[in-house]
């Protein structure tokens, strides 16, 4: 999925889109896809990256 070309947040667009699907998982290939900073991701959801191999657990507690 890619959000729009000219949009301003892609990462925030991402994660908004997961975030109403309800996914407990978002899978990047390597991190350049959240700028380099997994933090963006792990508030809400689990990240894995494809290349290098590695996951992120969420930070959050879920349901809370």
């Amino acid at each position: 999925m890619r959000p729009p070309i000219d949009h301003a947040d892609p990462v925030g667009y991402a994660l908004g889109l997961a975030a109403g699907l309800d996914a407990a998982t978002i899978v990047v290939f390597d991190l350049s896809h959240v700028d380099n900073r997994p933090e963006l991701v792990c508030d809400d959801f689990d990240l894995v990256t494809v290349c290098p191999p590695q996951t992120w657990a969420r930070t959050a507690a879920a349901g809370w």
